[in-house]
């Protein structure tokens, strides 16, 4: 499994996180890499903190650098942006991972490029689970150190699934709520444009979706787990599910 999450606005990209952490932890699934597809560079340094709270600082990370969502500090009407709670994270010196902002991070398409290639055929799945624009960066890429094979290739050969969660929301760039979506706009598009034999699957319960996740982490994870700060620290809960409840599980 490779999880490509938007990470830092909302914190079902967390439970998502901790539990393709968890499943790896227990050999059900074989997680090879969590990468983040904004430009906050404290997104990948979120995603570490939670591999780290698990042991598992040797998975790959990656995030995309480029300018959409570059601002963690901007949303919509004046919310608190995608740094709902990864500052509290990453500066929390007992839940910080090794890599903590994007600048100690590789490129998500080389983190995509590195797993996929050392990776048997038509083995990995991947959840989308916020924007496209690594997986439409990924098909346009070129043969590297990593492998003799262009990214459409490539991903013919090694992907089995892509599952896209919330999708108009995130196809559409999170409707510019975390800033200027130049360099997103038309990713989804692009990104759609996969090899036949990869299955796509599409979950576009996109409103209300009423089903919570995450409220075992905020009542029984000890109180170094990133997982669990960043659900006590996030700012909001719709439909009056307040306290403990769980979150939303659009992701």
């Amino acid at each position: 499994l490779i999880v490509d999450t938007d990470m830092g606005f909302d914190v079902d990209d967390v439970v998502a996180v901790c539990l393709a952490n968890t499943l790896h932890m227990n050999g059900e699934i074989d997680l090879l890499a969590v990468v983040h597809n904004t430009g906050c560079e404290l997104g990948v340094g979120g995603v570490s903190a939670m591999n780290h709270f698990y042991g598992h600082d040797n998975i790959t990370v990656g995030a995309w650098k480029g300018q959409f969502g570059s601002d963690c500090d901007k949303h919509y009407e004046g919310t608190s942006g995608q740094n709902q709670y990864l500052s509290k994270v990453i500066d929390n010196a007992a839940m910080r991972g090794p890599v903590t902002s994007s600048k100690d991070a590789m490129l998500a398409v080389d983190a995509y490029r590195k797993v996929l290639a050392a990776a048997p055929n038509a083995s990995v799945n991947i959840a989308s689970i916020g924007m496209t624009t690594n997986l439409r960066d990924l098909l346009a890429t070129k043969p590297d150190q990593y492998s003799p094979l262009g990214g459409y290739d490539l991903i013919a050969a090694k992907v089995a699934k892509i599952v896209w969660m919330d999708g108009m929301y995130n196809f559409g760039c999170a409707a510019g709520n975390i800033g200027p979506a130049d360099d997103c706009y038309g990713s989804a598009q692009a990104a759609l444009k996969m090899p036949p034999n990869v299955r796509l699957v599409f979950s576009s319960k996109g409103e209300n979706p009423d089903i919570y996740t995450g409220a075992g982490m905020q009542t029984h994870h000890p109180q170094n787990s990133p997982c669990r700060e960043a659900m006590k620290d996030w700012c909001c809960s719709p439909n009056g599910k307040w306290g403990v409840d769980g979150r939303l599980s659009w992701d």
